[in-house]
């Protein structure tokens, strides 16, 4: 479906977002009256009787999440449509629970919902919470000035995406307090399309002109569209200025790429009347900096590969340790220093996905990129994705799981095997509430996880823990936490490598695994296939000649729970 087209009968946010654009291009004098009055007619009906749907159906009536109503407000808002605006404010500000949920997160409908706020009819109440809220903005913002909201917040799925993706929202939140822009319900902006005075017209010649000291001898800032002309004026007299420093300083650094990347982006943004942009674009390309722009495009090309293909590596070692390569030579070296665990690597998922996913099936080079993005640790759905493509097509295979000393067995993986005892505790969603958190049965004792503690009471079937017909042992009814311990006994303890092999299925499982009361592994959000857990040398310290205790605490858990410890014999 063509939201562009159609936003009327686009699904969810995207129509939503589709018609918000077209109400402000409108402003800018590109004219879409048939479509625009069809998007006005089809979302107005939902006004004041419920929550706008994901498409052509009733009004809906469980939650305002995805920035839905949040987008409605906004768009009637730019269109001064005041009433509905505040209706659809309300909506995302009373009811801030459902406002930031989504089956993707709460990231849209937080800084949507967020905006839209400040169309709430109570306005000084909507304020205190965002003054409430600096504390979290504050604490989210990195070194660099961009922001990274808790997942907590927005949901991993947009936490993962980096910076580069979170910015943009965060940035909104925090000035929206300003009133500057016109979804924040600031004043129509002087280069809105229309009639203008004589005076205006002259002045926004001036400014596309760039003659800033003229047009501040022209304009008085005693009106509003003078006070917001001289003041759009200073900011893009600034934004040249530091833009210019930008793309010189990066051409003293021996970095033509990023000089190119401000100059070219000037330049447009100028209308090709920056002399100085023409002067920086002509030396990176005037040949001085052939051998820099090649280093470049090696870096670029094979930087994502270096923990993958030994060719990729050695690349980036030249790099390193060329003299000739300007600032390519440091960011090598930074390359070859960071380790591949590293927390960096987490924001590099997407990016990853849409440049090898697509040509994974016939480029070596791209399944390697696919293979790296699997690795990645903590790399959240691009990671899963890829590692279950990897594994349904034979590329990734956990040998270690048939070639190592099976201290705990993990029952789908040895039917031959009889499967281990376990001891199982759920803890229980007494009642459940929208907008309350759940009330939860009681939780066993602190040393539930001890080799000694006595776990008589608790249930004990074979394993595994499963909701399919047959299964000796199935979660209970609205079971929010699930507790195992699973009894097993060591040979010997000269081992040089263990892992755990674990299936956590749930969307949000977690896990934590305990050997002989001592915490060894942290298991992020489950997903279907089986995962392997390498454990570090020092946890085998924990392991036991004879009989030893795996305990297991999930959370988020839907339908199944199977774990395996395996460990690698010393070699001697």
């Amino acid at each position: 479906m063509d939201a562009r087209r159609r936003p009327d009968r686009a699904r969810g946010r995207q129509g939503l977002a589709c018609w918000l654009a077209l109400e402000l291009f409108e402003e800018c004098g590109v004219r879409s009256e048939k479509t625009l009055a069809r998007a006005r007619r089809f979302f107005a009906r939902f006004a004041d009787t419920g929550t706008v749907p994901y498409g052509d159906h009733r009004p809906e009536y469980n939650g305002t999440g995805n920035s839905k109503d949040s987008l409605a407000c906004l768009a009637f808002a730019v269109k001064g449509d005041e009433r509905t605006a505040a209706l659809y404010g309300r909506l995302c500000t009373d009811f801030p629970a459902h406002r930031v949920k989504g089956h993707s997160g709460g990231f849209m409908g937080f800084f949507w919902g967020s905006v839209a706020g400040g169309f709430n009819p109570h306005h000084p109440d909507y304020r205190r919470t965002l003054d409430h809220w600096k504390w979290m903005q504050h604490v989210g913002r990195r070194w660099d000035g961009a922001f990274l909201m808790p997942h907590s917040v927005t949901g991993t799925a947009y936490m993962f995406q980096g910076p580069v993706f979170n910015t943009g929202g965060g940035a909104l939140v925090y000035g929206v307090p300003m009133r500057s822009l016109r979804i924040f319900g600031g004043p129509e902006s002087v280069f809105a399309a229309g009639e203008r005075p004589e005076w205006l017209a002259r002045a926004l010649e001036l400014y596309q002109e760039l003659k800033f000291d003229e047009l501040r001898r022209t304009v008085k800032g005693d009106t509003l569209r003078g006070r917001q002309l001289l003041k759009a004026a200073r900011a893009k007299e600034m934004d040249i200025a530091l833009s210019l420093k930008k793309a010189e300083r990066a051409l003293e650094e021996d970095n033509p790429v990023m000089a190119r990347a401000v100059a070219d982006g000037l330049d447009a943004m100028c209308g090709g009347k920056l002399r100085r942009c023409r002067d920086i674009l002509k030396e990176v390309g005037s040949g001085k900096y052939r051998t820099i722009l090649e280093a470049a495009k090696r870096y670029d090309e094979y930087r994502w590969l270096v923990y993958t293909v030994p060719a990729s590596r050695e690349v980036i070692e030249r790099l390193a340790a060329s003299k000739d390569v300007g600032i390519y030579a440091r960011l090598a070296a930074d390359l070859l220093a960071t380790s591949p665990d590293a927390s960096k690597w987490i924001h590099t998922g997407a990016l990853c996905l849409r440049r090898y996913w697509d040509h994974k099936e016939k480029d070596p080079a791209a399944l390697a990129g696919v293979k790296r993005l699997a690795a990645t640790k903590g790399g959240n759905w691009t990671q899963w994705m890829s590692m279950k493509w990897l594994r349904e097509n034979g590329h990734v295979k956990d040998e270690f799981v048939q070639q190592w000393q099976a201290l705990l067995p993990a029952v789908g993986m040895h039917k031959d095997k009889p499967p281990p005892v376990y001891r199982y505790f759920a803890v229980t969603a007494t009642r459940r509430d929208r907008d309350q958190p759940p009330e939860l049965s009681a939780e066993p004792p602190a040393e539930w996880r001890q080799p000694d503690f006595d776990d008589s009471r608790w249930t004990g079937a074979e394993g595994p823990l499963s909701s399919e017909r047959g299964s000796k042992l199935k979660p209970p009814r609205g079971a929010a936490q699930h507790y195992f311990r699973i009894r097993f006994e060591a040979p010997a303890t000269l081992f040089a490598r263990s892992s755990i092999y674990v299936r956590n299925p749930g969307r949000q499982a977690r896990a934590v695994v305990y050997l002989n009361g001592h915490c060894v592994a942290w298991v992020d959000p489950g997903r279907e296939e089986w995962t392997p857990v390498h454990l570090k040398p020092s946890a085998l310290r924990f392991l036991k000649k004879g009989r030893n205790v795996l305990a297991v605490r999930t959370k988020g858990t839907s339908k199944a729970f199977d774990i395996g410890l395996y460990a690698q014999r010393e070699v001697r």
